[in-house]
């Protein structure tokens, strides 16, 4: 469900906003929106998570 929700929230960041006008009315580039969406928190926590969940998926008793 993360991967899911992280892939489609940065396809929308990559795609911007409104076509032309978007970009005329000073639409930041797509790496610029692609770096402003990995430097919101809740991003950063998802990704955490997911990697928590795939590195205990992987081993589960990662400590014993």
């Amino acid at each position: 469900m993360i991967v899911v929700a992280v892939t489609v929230q940065l396809a929308m960041a990559v795609r911007g906003g409104d076509g032309d006008a978007a970009f005329a009315a000073g639409d930041p580039s797509a790496l610029t929106r692609v770096i402003r969406f990995f430097s919101y928190f809740t991003i950063q926590s998802n990704m955490l998570v997911l990697i928590t969940c795939v590195w205990l998926v992987l081993d589960p008793m990662p400590f014993s």
